[in-house]
């Protein structure tokens, strides 16, 4: 991530913040900066060999993550270090309850990763998350008087999870990206992947702007757990894969066309989409990810809820 950019990013929005936003800005953008000492610590031990160009784009095309092929190999001081750094940086910040910052200050990081193992987390991190968590769960509700204890705390030590994860993950997804250069015709000719190409997430974000393929204004996927992006077809659902432009849409609120809800209504899934010509400031998609949290409200919203209903 560029800190400078999320600096210039986050200030061009300062004015438009309420007190509830600024301070969740403030939250992340000290989180953004322990998360890239973390990925900066991770490149310098980078050694995940690539396969030739010939054969990544063969396994883009083919839909199979490069981690599911070639997967990557976690230092575990490492991110150890990561998660119990994260964990204070969240217990001192976040403002969760007094008993999710005790389970934070006191839990067994290395007890989890002795359970759970490093090695899925270099393959599908996804599935690693979730079962990490679910272990995390049942290891604290053994120190719980009861099951239902422990559950908000397991949610804590879940967001810890996973902001320690990425930085983890960041380096060896950059290098992967920078190798994968399909030519206009490749684009044209193959239906673009639904997951992310290196890790095998679902798509956490859009954007909507200029695209490595070349002409006009296409749309970009974001992996929210490696950091990748590639590019996708306009009118394509990134969930289910419907391209019937009677199942899609995009909603907005009044008054940010810049920030919309990408609906389909084929699997009820949505998409938080950034347009960049419409922003205020250049575009750093941490920044945005903040900006856009307002949209997962309204996408659960009785109104949006029913609107799609009707339609």
């Amino acid at each position: 991530m560029d800190l400078n950019l999320i600096e210039q990013a986050s200030e061009a929005y300062e004015p438009q913040l309420g007190d509830n936003d600024r301070a969740r800005m403030s939250f992340f953008k000290g989180l953004w900066k322990l998360q890239q000492e973390y990925v900066e610590r991770a490149q310098a031990s980078l050694d995940h060999a690539l396969p030739g160009e010939e054969q990544l784009l063969a396994w883009y095309w083919d839909e199979k993550p490069l981690f599911l092929m070639a997967p990557l190999t976690i230092n575990e001081e490492l991110f150890l270090s990561a998660l119990k750094d994260c964990a204070g940086y969240v217990a001192d910040n976040a403002g969760v309850a007094d008993e999710a910052v005790s389970v934070l200050r006191g839990f067994d990081w290395k007890k989890l990763l002795n359970e759970v193992g490093l090695e899925q987390a270099g393959y599908d991190p996804g599935s690693w998350l979730v079962g990490a968590v679910e272990a995390a769960a049942k290891l604290i509700a053994t120190q719980a008087s009861t099951v239902e204890a422990g559950v908000d705390e397991a949610g804590a030590v879940g967001i810890v999870l996973s902001c320690a994860l990425k930085p983890m993950l960041e380096p060896a997804a950059k290098q992967a990206m920078s190798h994968y250069k399909p030519d206009r015709d490749a684009y044209e000719s193959h239906a673009k992947p639904l997951r992310c190409p290196v890790c095998g997430g679902h798509a956490g974000l859009a954007y909507v702007g200029d695209t490595p393929s070349g002409e006009g204004k296409g749309r970009m996927l974001y992996c929210t757990t490696c950091t990748a992006h590639w590019e996708f077809e306009r009118i394509r659902c990134a969930h289910c894969g419907t391209q019937s432009q009677g199942k899609l849409h995009y909603f907005h609120v009044e008054g940010d066309p810049a920030h919309r809800l990408y609906l389909c209504d084929e699997c009820s899934s949505y998409l938080r989409t950034a347009f960049l010509s419409e922003l205020p400031t250049a575009f750093c998609m941490e920044v945005e990810d903040v900006i856009m949290a307002r949209l997962d409200h309204v996408a659960n919203s009785v109104a949006i809820k029913s609107q799609r209903k009707d339609s």
